[in-house]
């Protein structure tokens, strides 16, 4: 039985938080003996995960004092004595593979324990030569360089990411591309399994309230279209640092009747299903798992242009992509709220493009890595 070891930052309300939990769903655990390492003990998935998987972590919270320290030492001096302690206390045995399934943290202490593995693998969710949010933990991109450089493999969640790390990094490294796993059918189950009252059209979003995820644009486009004598009903759910920023936008904009906040959702799918157009309108998206969700639901998709939706729209052929100016979402989104024949054929091509994600598929390519 081989021993495989995940390390993943947390297990919050993020996209890759997620995709991990249906990796786990999908592992044969009479073949692998699995582990997961959090690096902060918190999320709204810890309870979703197997109970077969054996779960540790490296501190209790992110607001950690001993954490913050450490890591300010090593981003002023480059010294990670503190944090290497930290993880080889935690981190003890040998396994046949290490996955961090996530940049900055993850890959961090994972670097510090390659040793204790047969093979390493490192996991990118994130265009970082758009979004590089790792920037906050490595000292230098040199230093995040050379961690990636001394994996075995680095696995990307969508082509369009791996070129753009590649024009990033020149790491002489295998690399691959595995999908996220979507589960259609339970997806659709849980859609069904309450009701939504669908009080005129309604455009909804789903992410964290983070910056990245834009939601501020949303909700100016939100005015755009009452301004142009539209009825439509704006839902964004999902939960962050951005809330109360976006709801002072919102009421100084005048949106309340029109714009509603409904925190986060767990699962989200029933919204998603009882929505007219879905609609993404982040900076960055390396492979957009609730882009897929909607699609898996029939929900028409506008989405600004990232790595995912160039990936899993391609080029308009299965949901409107546009730029990222207020004008051109406002565009893009009134394009599909006008025609119901398009919306219709968008529905059509999302149930098509969601082949893309079969487990069966994923889960053997995730074994040929071990």
């Amino acid at each position: 039985m081989k021993k495989i070891l995940f390390i993943i930052n947390s297990l919050g309300g993020g996209g890759a938080e997620k995709a991990l939990i249906e990796f786990l769903r999908h592992i044969d655990y009479t073949r692998y003996e699995v582990s997961l390492c959090l690096v902060f003990h918190e999320g709204c998935y810890l309870s979703d995960v197997p109970p077969e998987v054996r779960v540790f972590w490296l501190y209790e919270r992110e607001r950690n004092f001993v954490h913050r320290k450490s890591l300010k030492i090593y981003r002023n001096h480059g010294v990670r004595t503190l944090l290497r302690l930290r993880a080889r206390r935690k981190i003890r045995g040998r396994y046949d593979a290490i996955v961090s399934f996530l940049e900055g943290d993850a890959l961090l202490f994972h670097d510090m324990v390659r040793d204790r593995a047969e093979r390493n693998v490192a996991w990118l969710h994130c265009d970082l030569r758009l979004f590089h949010w790792t920037r906050k933990t490595f000292r230098c991109d040199r230093d995040e360089e050379l961690a990636y450089g001394r994996m075995d493999t680095i696995v990307f969640c969508s082509h369009i990411t791996q070129e753009s790390f590649e024009r990033m990094y020149r790491i002489d490294v295998p690399k691959t591309v595995i999908y996220n796993i979507i589960d259609g059918d339970s997806i659709r189950r849980q859609a069904d399994a309450a009701a939504v009252p669908h009080d005129g059209f309604t455009i909804t979003a789903v992410g964290s309230l983070s910056e990245v995820k834009s939601h501020d644009r949303l909700v100016r486009v939100a005015r755009m279209f009452k301004d142009a004598g539209y009825r439509l009903r704006f839902q964004i759910v999902g939960a962050g640092a951005m809330e109360e920023p976006l709801k002072r936008l919102r009421d100084e904009l005048g949106l309340q009747d029109s714009v509603r906040f409904l925190g986060f959702r767990k699962p989200p799918y029933p919204f998603m299903k009882a929505s007219d157009v879905f609609v993404s309108t982040s900076k960055s998206e390396a492979a957009s798992l609730v882009i897929c969700e909607a699609m898996t639901l029939g929900v028409p998709i506008v989405a600004t242009r990232t790595s995912a939706s160039e990936e899993f729209l391609a080029d308009d052929r299965y949901g409107i992509v546009t730029g990222h100016s207020d004008v051109e979402i406002f565009e893009g989104l009134r394009r599909m709220v006008d025609d119901e024949t398009l919306r219709a054929h968008y529905r059509e091509q999302g149930f098509k493009r969601t082949g893309l994600f079969s487990a069966e598929q994923t889960m053997r390519q995730f074994e040929a890595l071990l």
